[in-house]
This record gives C-alpha cells, structure tokens and sequence, in this order.
C-alpha cells in the first residue's frame, strides 16, 4: 500500500502508519486512559495530565560507501569496507549479505566464521561517508555485495571445470573430487585469476540510489504539577 507524504507529493512506499496506529491504538488502550486523563483533570488542580498519539515519518538516503573483497586459497575471506562497527553490528550484517553471494556459487549455505574483516581506518578506502542512522551498515552490505558478485562470475568457470572433472571421474568409476568452496579457491589461485575485487555503492547522486521511509507511531501520557513545573 502506499500513502502521500503531506507536502511533497511523493508516494509513502510501505506505507504502515495506518496499521501500526491501530494496533498501537489498542496495546496502549488509548481511549480508555484518554478518559482517565480527563476525568483526572476534573478532579485535580495542581496537577494536570495529557496523553497523545503520533505518527513519525523518516526518510533515509544510504551514501556512497566502498568495500575490498580479499578471497585466499585456503577459502578464507578477508572484507574492508567504509563503515565504523560500534556496537550495532554491522560486520555480522554485512557477513551475511557476502556469505549470501558467496554461497550462490555452489548453491550451498557459506559458514559466516569463513569471513573477517580488516581493521577499520579512513587511508586505505577513500572517499568514504559517515556512518549513522543504519545508513554505513547499508551501504557496506551494498557495496561488499557488488565485489563478492564480481569474484563470483570470475570463478564460475573454475567451479564449472571442477564440476566436469569429478563428473568424468565419477563416470570412470574412480573416487571423483569433491567440488568444494576451498577447492574453487585453490584451484582460482592456481590460474592466476583476481583474488580480490573492489566495490562500491554510489549513495543518492548515482543510479544505484537507495532511499525509503522509516515509519512509526508512539504514545505519550505526561503529568505535570503546574505548581513547580515538575513533569
């Protein structure tokens, strides 16, 4: 469903405001306590309560980030990206967005313990932004994405061979290879292919551009001794 944003014409893509009023409406059992609230107003003159129900709106853009994919013979995976871990966890995020990209090569479920992540600095990755409001998690995850895709396409044909050879092997009668992520990566290393592959999210001036709306409602009931001010 979508709505307006009052003002600007755009379409409110996700639009949930509506259902999150309604069942905000009844978790906080508004009506009922905005009935208390008066009743409690009638009766008291030194304090005063007032309780209401808003909707919130917030728009993101994710900016431009960079990430380096460094993948090793041993199939061990080394990720450097633009964006400061403080404690909202985006490195497991991102993890999972490679894992995700990475897996798809031979359609397998990749062991997030496969991936590490260089130490973050602000020399070895340039033009980088800030990271905040869940926007450097986003635009890491895009950008970590890009380059895994990259080394992904550029190994397809070493899987491809492996997978041919243990087919033969198995049609001869003979213990074939296991076509394994580690096997793939040697085998990459050993043709002299990139090991490692740059990408980048170019934030809301490019064509990549990702903006949505953050929706939300709340409820607040506040009381107030107009006496001393106190709340």
């Amino acid at each position: 469903k979508c709505g307006k944003i009052r003002g600007s014409g755009n379409p409110a893509v996700g639009f949930t405001i509506p259902k999150m009023w309604k069942m905000l409406e009844a978790k906080c059992d508004f009506l009922n306590r905005s009935k208390l609230v008066k009743e409690f107003n009638e009766k008291n003159f030194a304090k005063k309560r007032g309780i209401a129900m808003i909707p919130i709106r917030y728009g993101v853009n994710v900016w431009k980030k960079t990430a380096l994919v460094s993948i090793f013979k041993d199939g061990t995976v080394i990720v450097k990206h633009g964006a400061m871990q403080m404690g909202q966890g985006c490195n497991i995020k991102i993890a999972q967005c490679v894992a995700d990209v990475l897996g798809s090569l031979l359609e397998e479920s990749f062991p997030l313990d496969r991936i590490d992540f260089a130490a973050f600095d602000s020399h070895t990755l340039s033009s980088q932004t800030f990271t905040g409001g869940s926007t450097g998690t986003e635009g890491a995850a895009v950008a970590a994405m890009k380059a895994c895709r990259e080394l992904v396409e550029s190994f397809k044909p070493i899987r491809d061979a492996l997978k041919k050879k243990a087919s033969e092997e198995a049609s001869e009668g003979k213990n074939s290879t296991e076509v394994t992520w580690a096997a793939v990566c040697a085998a990459a290393e050993q043709a002299s292919l990139p090991m490692s592959a740059l990408g980048h999210h170019g934030g809301e001036k490019s064509k990549d551009k990702l903006a949505y709306n953050c929706y939300g409602v709340g409820c607040s009931e506040v009381e107030l001794d107009v006496l001393p001010g106190e709340v």
